[in-house]
């Protein structure tokens, strides 16, 4: 007798629970409605914030960078391979004295301390590879094992990642560093630089295009 009357009262509480439920889902007024959607679009109104057009005016004076390679026919951002350019102001405002100084800056190239009696002067190594023989001066290889000390007549320093023979002919697959010399410009400019440090070093240099 008991389990039966629990069973009926499950079943009022459950019949007695429907209304409710519906009541819930009917739908709101007309008027609730409008103001809802009222309400939305002044949302939608203030994340819209009007700006204010800014024009910028302006010249870039800097000139992008290019390969002096004759063999170069298109621009360094068209051109399928990584090259890295340091100008000679880089070079002058980094004051960079050596060729290794230069190309520290440059990642994916280490030097070599004469392991496996690799000798004396400049030992690079680009990209896990000797780049002994992938030294070129203006386009022309410049495979001699010795120190280049002072990149004072250089007007900047090519380095080609990957095998480049377009470039610069048969060489390893690591890449290939090209040193530009300074030629006539069409500007006059003269450059004076001094420096002093221990050991009784002194540096002296003039650079003037006239």
């Amino acid at each position: 007798m008991t389990k039966s009357h629990f069973i009926a009262l499950s079943c009022v509480g459950f019949i007695a629970s429907a209304p409710a439920m519906a009541a819930d889902t009917v739908p709101a007024s007309a008027a609730e409605r409008a103001k809802a959607i009222a309400d939305q679009q002044a949302q939608d109104a203030k994340r819209a914030v009007e700006r204010d057009e800014i024009i910028v005016n302006g010249k870039n004076d800097a000139a992008p960078a290019v390969v002096e390679s004759p063999k170069a026919t298109s621009a360094i951002i068209d051109t399928p391979q990584t090259i890295t350019v340091i100008s000679d102001q880089v070079i002058r405002k980094q004051n960079l004295q050596t060729l290794r100084d230069a190309l520290q800056t440059i990642p994916g190239i280490t030097f070599g301390a004469g392991e496996g009696g690799g000798g004396y002067g400049d030992s690079i190594n680009l990209r896990g590879y000797s780049a002994n023989n992938d030294i070129t001066v203006d386009g022309v290889r410049d495979s001699a094992q010795y120190s280049r000390t002072d990149p004072f007549n250089i007007q900047q320093i090519e380095v080609y990642n990957g095998a480049n023979s377009v470039f610069n002919g048969s060489g390893s697959v690591g890449g290939t560093i090209n040193l530009v010399t300074k030629e006539p410009r069409a500007e006059d400019l003269t450059i004076v630089q001094g420096s002093i440090g221990t050991d009784d070093y002194y540096r002296g240099a003039i650079d003037a295009n006239r």
